[in-house]
């Protein structure tokens, strides 16, 4: 963590934003152990190996059976510990990316993300953007990589899993430095309207409260930011007829958090929170439609009755408005 980081923090405890620096050790890049300190109720945050911890002290029971399900990695076969624990596979990550029941999962990813920032969204050199539940930390990474000011935020720390695989990145030759913050999306610890862009790859599903996420995103986003959550699964009609599937209910069981929205509920949220998304297909279900020669203006529409009745992943996009004031005197 670097000191210039500071300014953008609230304490979880009281809001306050002024803290101090305690206890701290550092390297060449960043103060790498010690505790931020609230000058206003003197709530201590640990930091160690450069990672703030702003979830121990405030984690919901919720997120505590989410953790323990990582940290036990069950969910895991032995190949899977194989192939997924090594600096190789984190650096490959997207493209040479490994699914045990689908194959062509992280080649799609990969896929879906340039499609993403290529045809729908045009990032700028130095924007700032919270990765939130950034898992490994490939989407933070080719961010900085690509200009941005970056903060990753998830609630595993681990190394191959979590946020402390942002070593892996820093030992090599392919990457720049980002923030991580061990951390809950609906209890964000920054100030209001502290980034151009809240990022989400595949994860706002595994919040506890989709609504207070979506609200939680809003509320640090800049006047006219983007918040933009990618390939969240949303549930159909057609998915309460078909058989139940295995791997979702073992990763219930074993304590992982999935909302699994509808369409209506995605809207309420988004609408809660004084935005209006706009959905748009993942880049397989985009070649789709132009194989049929469905223009886009059309696939722009026929997405939403496709969710009602089917669901699917999407990519969803919405900007938070900028007011102009006018005085008249």
């Amino acid at each position: 963590m670097k000191t210039n980081l500071i300014k953008d923090l609230i304490c979880l405890k009281c809001k306050n934003n002024h803290f101090h620096l305690i206890e701290r050790t550092y390297d060449d890049i960043e103060i790498r152990e010690g505790y931020l300190e609230c000058n206003n109720c003197g709530q201590k945050y640990q930091i160690k190996r450069g990672i703030l911890n702003t979830l121990t002290d405030f984690m919901v029971e919720t997120i505590r059976k989410e953790r323990n399900a990582h940290k036990s990695k069950n969910h895991l076969t032995e190949l899977e510990k194989k192939l997924y624990f090594t600096e190789k596979y984190i650096l490959g990550l997207p493209k040479k990316g490994y699914h045990p029941i689908r194959p062509d999962l992280w080649r799609k990813t990969s896929e879906n993300f340039e499609f993403l920032f290529s045809k729908l969204i045009q990032l700028s050199i130095n924007e700032r953007i919270l990765d939130v539940g950034t898992g490994t930390c490939w989407t933070s990474n080719l961010f900085a990589l690509k200009g941005c000011s970056v903060v990753a935020i998830d609630i595993d720390e681990d190394i191959y899993t979590g946020l402390r695989s942002s070593e892996i990145y820093f030992a090599s030759k392919l990457s720049i430095y980002f923030e991580r913050i061990l951390g809950d999306v609906c209890q964000l610890p920054f100030m209001n309207d502290t980034f151009d862009i809240v990022f989400a790859h595949s994860s706002i599903h595994h919040a506890y409260s989709l609504e207070t996420a979506v609200l939680e995103s809003a509320r640090v986003l800049r006047k006219a930011g983007t918040i933009i959550y990618v390939a969240d699964p949303v549930v159909g009609i057609y998915q309460f007829f078909k058989s139940k599937d295995k791997n979702f209910e073992n990763a219930v069981e074993l304590g992982v958090n999935e909302t699994r929205p509808s369409l209506i509920r995605l809207l309420r949220a988004f609408r809660k929170a004084k935005l209006t998304p706009r959905f748009y297909f993942a880049k397989s279900g985009y070649d789709k439609m132009q194989k049929a020669l469905i223009p886009q203006w059309l696939s722009n529409i026929l997405i939403y009755p496709i969710l009602i009745l089917r669901g699917g992943g999407v990519n969803i996009i919405a900007k938070k408005k900028q007011y102009l004031l006018i005085s008249l005197g």
